[in-house]
């Protein structure tokens, strides 16, 4: 326990529709949950990380949050996977919805647009959704803060004034991946 508040995961789904959390996508979309954990039996699912973050948060007295990144949806798209659904799924299944304790990420405001518009909605929850931003200008944050509570960027990528922007249209600005002295 180095103390975290908020764990940062990157979901995907295999074709049998296990939400599990690997960073490269790779094959992940045509390969069964089964055939992955044969081949890698470290991977975990979104749920047994809740499950490990339940039991932390209970032994720490601290609540700790998740902050899902769903990666490459216009793969899963092309697959007839729906990441959001999946994603969404897993934390409602797992009474896992309280928004101060979770957010779902994405680089692709359309897949963010689907849990805002439609997912969310159905299911009964209001979870925070941030855009992974590169880098643009005011216009692109401005649509951002239509559909997105907040934005998450490589802290090389952003700028003082990005940031005041983002915060002047109510976003919440998370950065990430230090990766030397330039970032």
């Amino acid at each position: 326990d180095w103390g975290a508040d908020v764990l940062e995961c990157d979901a995907q789904v295999t074709s049998d529709g296990v939400v599990v959390l690997v960073h490269d996508t790779g094959a992940i979309p045509a390969t069964t949950y089964a055939d992955l954990v044969a081949a890698n039996p470290n991977v975990i699912t979104l749920f047994e990380l809740i499950g490990i973050v339940n039991a932390k948060s209970a032994e720490t007295g601290r609540d700790i949050a998740l902050n899902i990144e769903m990666k490459h949806p216009a793969t899963y798209t092309e697959a007839g996977i729906d990441i959001a659904k999946a994603t969404l799924d897993v934390l409602v299944a797992a009474h896992f919805t309280d928004p101060d304790r979770v957010a779902l990420n994405c680089g692709d405001g359309d897949a963010l647009k689907h849990p805002a518009d439609t997912l969310m909605p159905e299911a009964g929850v209001d979870i925070p959704l941030e855009m992974t931003y590169q880098g643009t200008d005011a216009e692109d944050l401005a649509e951002i803060a239509t559909y997105a509570d907040g934005i998450s960027a490589k802290i090389s990528g952003l700028d003082a004034d990005e940031v005041k922007l983002a915060h002047e249209l109510g976003l919440n600005v998370n950065a990430w991946t230090h990766d030397g002295p330039c970032d």
